[in-house]
């Protein structure tokens, strides 16, 4: 019995995640291609202001590209690099874990009735006056 509860406590979550491995790779691959594609026109940005600020001072147009390219890292960022959310791996785990809990809480409150009684009468030999 206990064999088979960690063998369905284990296989099952390899089963909801082992397809959707590849997806992840290809999630984090599109991520960095992102991020880097950002990050190059950013130090090519940059470069070119550290260039004119001996000169000139930067121009209100050059702050607010750089603003918006830091606004557009910060989104690419913030991109998730799983298939699912957070929402839809808690139900995954609740529907997953509660046939195995109702059957260990049942045989535990079966368990109780059983035993209480018994721990009643000894509780009650030791401290009877």
């Amino acid at each position: 019995m206990a064999a088979a509860i960690v063998s369905y406590l284990v296989l099952g979550p390899l089963v909801f995640l082992a397809p959707l491995l590849p997806f992840r790779g290809i999630m984090q691959r599109n991520k960095s291609q992102l991020m880097s594609e950002v990050a190059v026109r950013l130090r090519r940005e940059l470069e070119q202001i550290r260039k004119k600020v001996p000169e000139e001072l930067i121009s209100k147009d050059d702050e607010e590209l750089i603003e918006r390219l830091r606004k557009i890292g910060t989104v690419i960022n913030d991109l998730p690099v799983w298939p699912f959310d957070i929402g839809t791996l808690r139900r995954f785990l609740t529907a997953y874990i509660i046939p195995v809990l109702i059957p260990i809480t049942a045989a535990s409150y079966a368990a109780v009735k059983v035993v209480a009684p018994a721990v009643e009468a000894i509780l009650k030999f030791f401290f009877q006056q």
